[in-house]
């Protein structure tokens, strides 16, 4: 049955107050699936009227309507596309009915939506009622799934991609907010820069940034800052492997338990400050063992980033004549110590063995962390001073480990990022920090 109705005028797009068009986000996509009516019975044959009805949705201006369809449970499967220019907004359903080649609206019902909510699709069950107090007439099921023009930012993704100084504002500037926290943030970087395969861009560009903006090497690479976070998303996905290989070692190692206390102040009854230092060495080496073993299982990606400090430290201190090769490689290694074992591998041994020897694990790690560091055991912690022999005989350990990760081979392949589209959560937290419209 053809449906005649008045012609509709064409949509346009809403106005702002000023008058400028507003910039399209999405597209809403609405099926109307089927209905079931309470349809009354007629008033001379006192049998149930079989309608024919169609639903009409109207969006800021935009009309769609169904086929006509007849009987109590009609079946349209009419899908509809509206475009979308605010987060917020309306949909407007109207059931019509059709006698004789013309419509009358019947009811109708308003629906306010939010595009988060519907980004995956919601199914509903709608009633129609002509007013409060009644019982509705109809239930009509829609289908209602919001997808985001991804394309409307890619002025915006150009900019972070291509404009390094635009990146760099966002490290520099970049407050964590109740709106968007900095992990989330992290994340949505994370993501936007691995679908295009350029997260090791992203890495670099984030160590030349550090180590252009802080002089002392001590500090590089140590602040709880967006882009040493970043760096830290990248080690945390591409060793996993190297992790787990390291956790299974130091969990047999710190299984027989020992005292290993060297604070007085905490020496159990019948302990030996001597004896306690000693087995504390032991399974100080064993782990250092341990890890050295496992650099094998260190991520390509990792070894490039460390190769790229390297690099880059040499590039700076070389301005700096009164440094010798020595002292510039050790400068490098402390740097890269810094990313890889404060922030990865003694969290990584806390993680694992607090549950087996709390106190024993957090001995170790300090002293793991004062070899990654370069440094000594100080008035701070004058009871771990006992360690500055050991530690100072552990210097070319580092240099060790640090020269296997720059000139071996690692035996897993690069990562690389498969996703189709970048989602649209992504884009909205970097908007959000850009205080994008």
């Amino acid at each position: 049955m053809a449906l005649i109705s008045p012609k509709q005028p064409r949509p346009q797009r809403p106005r702002t107050e000023a008058g400028s068009t507003p910039r399209k986000i999405g597209e809403l996509y609405l099926v109307v699936a089927e209905g079931s009516f309470c349809c009354p019975q007629d008033s001379k044959s006192g049998k149930i009227e079989d309608w024919s009805t169609f639903v009409q949705a109207n969006i800021d201006f935009q009309e769609e309507s169904t086929s006509v369809q007849k009987g109590r449970h009609p079946t349209w499967n009419k899908k509809i596309k509206f475009d979308i220019w605010s987060y917020h907004f309306s949909i407007v359903l109207q059931l019509h009915r059709v006698i004789k080649e013309k419509s009358k609206k019947i009811v109708d019902c308003t629906l306010p939506l939010d595009v988060r909510a519907i980004s995956s699709g919601q199914l509903l069950n709608i009633p129609l009622c002509l007013d409060k107090k009644k019982s509705p007439i109809a239930l009509v099921k829609i289908f209602l799934q919001f997808v985001h023009i991804t394309h409307e930012y890619s002025k915006m993704e150009n900019l972070i991609l291509e404009n390094p100084p635009v990146l760099g504002a966002i490290i520099d500037t970049f407050k964590s907010t109740k709106g968007i926290p900095q992990e989330e943030l992290c994340s949505a970087l994370y993501t936007l820069f691995s679908y295009h395969n350029r997260q090791l861009e992203l890495m670099k560009y984030i160590i030349t940034h550090e180590i252009e903006r802080i002089g002392d090497i001590n500090l590089m690479f140590r602040a709880d800052t967006l882009g040493i976070q970043l760096i830290s998303e990248l080690i945390n996905e591409c060793g996993s492997v190297f992790i787990d290989k390291v956790s299974e070692q130091i969990v047999k190692i710190m299984a027989p338990k020992f005292s290993l206390e060297l604070d007085p102040d905490l020496l159990k009854s019948g302990d030996d400050l001597a004896t306690n230092q000693k087995k504390l060495i032991e399974k100080a080496d064993a782990i250092l063992d341990a890890i050295l073993h496992c650099q094998k299982y260190i991520h390509p990606n990792i070894r490039e980033l460390c190769k790229y400090i390297m690099v880059s430290i040499s590039k700076r201190c070389a301005l700096d004549s009164k440094l010798s090769q020595e002292q510039i490689k050790c400068d490098s290694f402390i740097a890269m110590g810094a990313i890889l074992f404060l922030r990865y591998i003694c969290p990584c041994l806390i993680r694992s063995c607090v549950p087996i020897d709390r106190r024993g694990t957090i001995l170790l790690a300090k002293v793991v962390t004062a070899i990654a560091n370069n440094v000594c055991f100080g008035e701070k912690e004058p009871f771990m001073q006992r360690m500055n022999d050991y530690l100072n005989s552990k210097r070319s350990w580092l240099e060790l480990f640090f020269t296997k990760i720059l000139n071996n081979h690692s035996t897993l392949d690069t990562l690389s990022y498969h996703q189709e589209t970048v989602p649209f959560p992504i884009y909205k937290q970097i908007c959000y920090q850009l205080s994008y419209p």
